[in-house]
């Protein structure tokens, strides 16, 4: 993309070029091509590249050089944007004027009803005027010069009324492009030659003095006719117009032949002939056309790769990203499923903590049971009962290892927890610690207080100070904000 500064270098150069068009066709074609080189071979829709190329092509079209003209118009069809209606009608328009110089007629209808349909839906009158002037060019080529008449003169009464002068003096001109009232005619053409004289259009000024040797040959004033087409030649060599030493050739040839001076009326045929078929071969032209088609081809092959890798890269986009869900969801199961065996074991060693308690608390009634009964037997039987009872109290020793054992496995399972409490609260004491790990798995005050060998209102007291020494607030829940950590 162009900065903002550049853009107003470009915008003033095609304004600069279509200011000189008439003046000096060369002017305006560097202008263009200074545009084109400042953009580069750009892809895509770009309407200063589309308004570049117009100009090209128009300057080229006055210069006579219609091969590149119409290529560049078609350039400049690719290149202007879909909404752009307005640039694409004018460019349909000179397409349309440029078929009708090659005498092919009925594509020069269709381009010029589709470009004035286009600049019809606009709406501005000058557009229309344009639309109505080149429509009576084309018929004016095809030799319906009432048809043609009737066109330039709604294109002249809408140029007048908005004071176009440019467009007037063209307007004008190409009223004298066939027979009729000489002296109506010769005012029509010394309005538009006052007009570009103003203005120093030299372009214009060699096509006004060509049709105004054409109204005097129709009105058989030969001598006046040579004359005003010896100056019409002199304006068509300073800008090197091919187009306009045609007409000029052309005319020539009928004013001598008219005279009878049959040599110069040849030589001006054979030049004429020699011009003409630069401008207007069929051959060149079917050949553009196929070299158009040919890069329309191309570029439609060049988007449709480009949409299959589009495709591809979408396609390889939305597998990547199954593939990560599929991972994500991979990682989350194992997460829960962790989570779950963590829980599963927590809720095992509760589970055999409290059968431990129950055993444990069974073997003590039992023991007291026994010891009741002792205080029943005199000193033989109680001596033979005590060592009963020893020996029950030595095979049950297994109980007071299991607690160890279990005690070691709540530990051993909450290490992870233990060392973020410990971080969270360095300055607890160990067996506030321990205390907080036995409430983490939901132990109750009974079991702790089993389980530690100490009194329920001892175990009430220790969750007191844990409360007090984790900074808790009154609402908060101790054992549920311990599960969190």
């Amino acid at each position: 993309m162009l900065k903002a500064q550049e853009a107003i270098d470009v915008s003033s150069l095609l304004k600069t070029g279509a200011e000189e068009l008439y003046r000096n066709p060369a002017i305006s074609a560097k202008n263009a091509e200074v545009v084109l080189r400042h953009y580069g071979l750009v892809s895509g829709k770009n309407d200063n590249m589309a308004e570049a190329k117009l100009l090209l092509a128009k300057s080229q079209k006055l210069v006579g050089n219609y091969d590149n003209s119409i290529s560049n118009l078609y350039d400049a069809l690719d290149y202007c944007q879909e909404k752009s209606y307005r640039l694409q009608g004018k460019i349909e328009l000179e397409i349309g004027f440029l078929y009708s110089r090659m005498f092919d007629y009925k594509k020069a209808v269709t381009y010029c009803n589709q470009g004035t349909s286009l600049l019809k839906a606009w709406g501005d009158s000058l557009d229309l005027a344009d639309c109505y002037n080149t429509l009576g060019v084309v018929h004016c080529n095809a030799e319906e010069y009432l048809e043609a008449e009737r066109y330039f003169k709604m294109a002249l009464n809408i140029n007048r009324k908005l004071g176009q002068e440019h467009a007037l003096a063209a307007n004008l001109n190409n009223l004298c492009l066939f027979k009729g009232d000489l002296e109506e005619k010769l005012g029509y053409i010394d309005e538009a030659i006052g007009i570009n004289t103003f203005h120093n259009r030299v372009w214009s000024l060699g096509e006004n003095f060509n049709n105004k040797g054409r109204q005097y040959y129709y009105a058989n004033c030969h001598k006046e006719a040579l004359e005003q087409l010896s100056l019409a030649r002199k304006y068509a060599e300073t800008v090197g117009s091919k187009e306009l030493l045609c007409d000029n050739y052309e005319y020539h040839a009928m004013v001598y032949c008219a005279l009878g001076d049959y040599k110069q009326a040849y030589e001006c045929q054979k030049q004429l002939e020699s011009l003409r078929s630069e401008l207007q071969s069929a051959e060149k032209l079917r050949n553009i056309e196929e070299n158009i088609m040919q890069k329309r081809l191309e570029q439609k092959a060049h988007e449709e790769k480009i949409r299959e890798q589009e495709y591809r890269i979408e396609s390889l986009r939305q597998r990547s990203m199954l593939l990560l869900c599929v991972i994500i969801i991979l990682v989350v199961a194992v997460a829960l499923w962790i989570n779950v065996q963590k829980r599963r074991m927590n809720k095992h060693d509760v589970t055999t903590l409290s059968v431990f308690i129950k055993s444990r608390n069974e073997l003590l009634e039992k023991i007291r049971e026994r010891i009741k009964e002792g205080q029943k037997m005199d000193e033989a039987e109680l001596r033979a009962h005590l060592k009963r009872v020893n020996l029950f109290i030595r095979q049950n020793q297994d109980i007071v290892k299991t607690n160890s054992t279990i005690s070691s496995k709540i530990t051993d399972s909450n290490t992870e927890f233990i060392d973020t409490l410990k971080r969270l609260h360095p300055n607890l004491t160990p067996g506030e610690v321990n205390l907080a790990s036995m409430l983490r798995i939901n132990l109750s005050t009974k079991e702790i207080a089993q389980l530690t060998d100490t009194q329920p209102k001892t175990v009430n007291m220790n969750r007191y100070r844990l409360r007090k020494a984790l900074h808790l607030p009154q609402e908060a829940d101790l054992v549920e904000y311990l599960k969190k950590l």
